[in-house]
C-alpha cells in the first residue's frame, strides 16, 4: 500500500489473467484452440491419429451411427456427426459450428442464444458427471441379487488405465485390428503383438481381458491406400474369413495371444464365424499355434475360447457353437445389419436400422437362452449393450454381461471448422462442439447409468420374453420411441 501511495512499483507480480472458460466464449472471441474437421469420409484408422492432431471433432458426409468410424469416435470421446451428406461442400472455413452428437446434427453459424444454450448444456453435463461418479465403485447388483458384469471395450493397451478408473471388471473386447491398420502392408510381427497384448493383460491387474482376433474388412480397411475392389465388402473377405485366408498371419497373432495368456486371464474371441468348416479350421490353427510354441520352447498360458454371434446363421446354429466354444458374445451391430439387410455405414438406410425389430430380438433372446441351458456365458457386445433404453429388456431376457464401448458426455468448445484435411490458419473464430447425453458413457457415468438400470427388480421384466414370442416388445419399444420423440420435441407416445 505504501509503495502504491509513493508511486513505486510493487515487487509482487500480478497474477496472470485467467483465461476465459470455453463455454463462456462469445462470437467475437479468438483463441488458439483445436479445429473441427469436416470431410467426406474418415476411416477407423484415422481415429487413432485424431487425438494427436489439432482437430477436436469431426463431421463426415457419409457413414452411419453404428459404422466403425462412429463407434471408435465415441470410444475415444471425439465429438462427431456422420452422414451429414454435403457438409464438406456447404460448410465454409471460419464458420461457427455446433456438433450435437446426440441429435446427430450440425448447426452452422448459431445465434448467440443457441451458443449460450450449449454452454449451459456443457455446465449441466459436468454436474451430472460429478453426480454419477459417486456410483462408479458400487457393485452392479439388481435388487433381487442378480450380479451384472460390466466390461469395457478398448482399442489400445493404454486404454486399460481408463477402464480400471471407471470401475470396469475386465476388458470385454480388445479390438486388435487397430494394431494392423494404416501400416502400408507392414504387419506387426509376433513380438510386437505379444508386447501389446501383454501390456493390456498386465494393465488390468488380474482382471480378465478378451482379445478378439483381427477383424478387418468392410468399413475397416487394412490400409486406406489400397482400394477395396469387392462389390459388397460387408459380405466379402473380412474378419475370420480374412484370417483363414492368411494362415501365416493368423498363426502369428495366435502365438502372440497365447504367450500373453501366461501373464493373466485371457479370453480368445473369434469374429464372424458361421460355418462348421470355419470352426474346424480355426480350432486346428489354434492347436498348431500351441504346437509351434512347444517346439520353440516358448511359455504360454491357457485361454477360454469364444465366438462372436453376429451372423443370423450362427444364431440359428447354437448347438454347433456351444459344442466347441466356452462362451459367446453377441455382436449386435453386425447381427442387426445382416438380419435386416442394411448397410450400417450407409446413411441413406440408417432409418431402417432397428435394434428392436422382432427378428433381431428373437435371435438375441434365443442365443441367451441357449447359452443358459448349456451353462455357457453369453454377453452382448455392440451399441445395444450401452443403450440404457434396452438394458431392462436385455436383463429380462437373462443377459448378465454387458461389454460397453466408451461414450462420454464431454461437451467442449473448439475452434473453427476446416472443410478439408488441411489445417486452418491461426486466428480463427472458435467453434463449439457438444455431444448431448448419449446412452452409455465410458467414464464414471457410463457404468453408473447401467448400474442404475441394473438395480431395478427383474420380476416384471421377465414378461418381455413372452412378448417377443408374438413379435412385440412392450415397454422397451415405447421407451425407445419416447426418447426419440423427446429429442425431436414431439408429444409423448402412449406405452
Amino acid at each position: 500500500m505504501l509503495r502504491h501511495l509513493k508511486g513505486a512499483a510493487t515487487p509482487i507480480a500480478a497474477p496472470p489473467p485467467r483465461p476465459p472458460r470455453q463455454q463462456d466464449l462469445g462470437l467475437d472471441d479468438t483463441l488458439d484452440v483445436p479445429l473441427v474437421l469436416v470431410a467426406h469420409d474418415l476411416s477407423p484408422a484415422d481415429m487413432l491419429q485424431f487425438k494427436k492432431s489439432v482437430f477436436a471433432g469431426f463431421v463426415t458426409d457419409v457413414g452411419g451411427k453404428t459404422s466403425h468410424t462412429a463407434i471408435v469416435a465415441r470410444s475415444m470421446d471425439i465429438p462427431a456427426v456422420v452422414g451429414a451428406r454435403s457438409a464438406s461442400q456447404l460448410v465454409r472455413q471460419d464458420d461457427w459450428v455446433i456438433i450435437d452428437g446426440d441429435a446427430g446434427v450440425m448447426i452452422v453459424d448459431p445465434s448467440p442464444i443457441i451458443l449460450a444454450e450449449y454452454g449451459f448444456k456443457q455446465r449441466q453435463g459436468e454436474l451430472e458427471r460429478g453426480r454419477l461418479a459417486r456410483l462408479k465403485n458400487t457393485p452392479a447388483v439388481t435388487l433381487d441379487g442378480q450380479r451384472i458384469e460390466l466390461l469395457a471395450n478398448i482399442e489400445q493397451p493404454s486404454d486399460t488405465a481408463a477402464a480400471l478408473g471407471v470401475g470396469a471388471v475386465g476388458v470385454g473386447l480388445f479390438r486388435t485390428e487397430f494394431l494392423f491398420m494404416g501400416r502400408e502392408g507392414d504387419l506387426p510381427d509376433e513380438d510386437e503383438q505379444y508386447a501389446a497384448y501383454r501390456a493390456a493383460v498386465e494393465g488390468m491387474h488380474g482382471l480378465p481381458v478378451t482379445i478378439r482376433t483381427v477383424d478387418v474388412g468392410a468399413d475397416k480397411p487394412l490400409d486406406d491406400r489400397r482400394p477395396d475392389t469387392h462389390l459388397n465388402p460387408a459380405l466379402g473377405l473380412r474378419a475370420i474369413r480374412w484370417s483363414l485366408a492368411e494362415p501365416a498371419m493368423f498363426l502369428t497373432q495366435l502365438r502372440a495371444i497365447l504367450r500373453a495368456a501366461a501373464h493373466g486371464q485371457v479370453h480368445l474371441l473369434i469374429p464372424m464365424l458361421a460355418h462348421a468348416g470355419e470352426i474346424r479350421q480355426t480350432l486346428e490353427l489354434i492347436d498348431k499355434a500351441r504346437a509351434q510354441l512347444d517346439e520353440r520352447g516358448r511359455v504360454y498360458g491357457s485361454v477360454s475360447l469364444g465366438a462372436m454371434i453376429e451372423i443370423p446363421a450362427a444364431a440359428l446354429s447354437m448347438r454347433l457353437f456351444l459344442r466347441h466354444f466356452d462362451f459367446l458374445s453377441i455382436g449386435t451391430n453386425d447381427l442387426i445389419q445382416y438380419t435386416l439387410a442394411i448397410d450400417r455405414a450407409d446413411e441413406s438406410v440408417a432409418h431402417l436400422y432397428d435394434q428392436l425389430h422382432p427378428a433381431v430380438l428373437r435371435l438375441v433372446a434365443d442365443t441367451i437362452a441357449a447359452g443358459a441351458r448349456a451353462g455357457k456365458a453369453v454377453s452382448v457386445c455392440g451399441e445395444m449393450a450401452g443403450d440404457t433404453s434396452v438394458t431392462r429388456l436385455l436383463l429380462g431376457l437373462g443377459l448378465r454381461s454387458f461389454r460397453c464401448t466408451r461414450r462420454r458426455y464431454w461437451p467442449s468448445s473448439r475452434k473453427s471448422c476446416a472443410p478439408t484435411r488441411a489445417s486452418c490458419k491461426p486466428g480463427r473464430r472458435p467453434c463449439w462442439t457438444a455431444t448431448s447425453r448419449p446412452s452409455c458413457w465410458w467414464d464414471s457415468g457410463a457404468f453408473a447409468r447401467l448400474k442404475l438400470q441394473a438395480s431395478m427388480p427383474l420380476a416384471p421384466v421377465h414378461q418381455a420374453r413372452a412378448a417377443i414370442k408374438i413379435g412385440v416388445s412392450p415397454g422397451a419399444r415405447a421407451d425407445h420411441r419416447r426418447a426419440q420423440n423427446q429429442r425431436r420435441g414431439q408429444r409423448d407416445v402412449p406405452a
